[in-house]
């Protein structure tokens, strides 16, 4: 039986069911580079004029917000960051982390400082927290922080409170 049959079979309540299609739906997952600036730009710009009415707050608020075009000229050129699309094509841009890695951070070697992350649903989001993790652990990095708000994704991973608005989940076996 194929996977998306087997979903089909399941017979889940209609709330269910498009978070299963989901994953039945393919999705590129890849570090994001200079040429996706203007994507994450428009992607953003569309969830701040959902969430604000006035457009001179949302032009001041894009002036100091994590993914304004200067920091994301930065994040984009170390390869640490990361995007998720709906389909090989890449027309639409679904969430996105900005990260980069710290040398030397609180005695550990290596840590994954996670600027931002956002995502159009936890599905997403989960993956690309998912994606950001496996690739410390694969490049050797210690730990990871990430801004407040993810610790639903983190639990498996025992995630500590920092005290400046952040969470540290380690990526290796540290004592």
């Amino acid at each position: 039986m194929a996977l998306f049959d087997f979903f089909k079979s399941l017979n889940l309540p209609s709330s269910q069911k498009g978070k299963i299609l989901l994953f039945h739906q393919a999705m590129n997952i890849r570090a994001v580079r200079q040429n996706d600036l203007q994507a994450i730009l428009e992607f953003e710009k569309a969830r701040l004029e959902i969430e604000v009415e006035d457009v001179m707050e949302r032009e001041l608020l894009s002036w100091k917000a994590p993914w304004r075009q200067e920091a994301l000229e930065h994040y984009l050129n170390l390869g640490w960051s990361f995007g998720v699309w709906e389909d090989e094509s890449e027309n639409t841009l679904l969430g996105y982390v900005l990260a980069q890695p710290l040398l030397f951070f609180r005695g550990f070697t290596q840590t994954l400082w996670i600027e931002h992350l956002a995502a159009n649903d936890k599905l997403i989001e989960n993956q690309l927290i998912e994606t950001v993790y496996q690739w410390s652990r694969d490049k050797h990095l210690q730990q990871m922080i990430l801004p407040h708000g993810f610790s639903e994704h983190l639990k498996k991973w025992n995630p500590q409170e920092m005290s400046e608005g952040r969470t540290v989940v380690a990526t290796s076996k540290m004592r």
